[in-house]
């Protein structure tokens, strides 16, 4: 189930680990549900890795 806010989220392994890609109806949006619930559980599991951020200037959809 997605989060409130997560408009497009995708996610999969890749040849480097795990990929999550996700397009958020606002900075505001992802910024809540990072520090709420993502953060807290990267923290938890131990990960390191730091998670990259694009912003999406346009989307087309069907």
């Amino acid at each position: 189930m997605a989060a409130a806010g997560a408009a497009l989220p995708r996610r999969g392994a890749s040849e480097t680990g795990w990929t999550v890609v996700e397009v958020w109806e606002s900075r505001e949006a992802l910024d809540r549900i990072f520090r709420e619930r993502v953060g807290p559980a990267l923290q938890e599991a131990g990960m390191s890795a730091q998670p990259r951020f694009f912003e999406v200037i346009n989307t087309m959809t069907r």
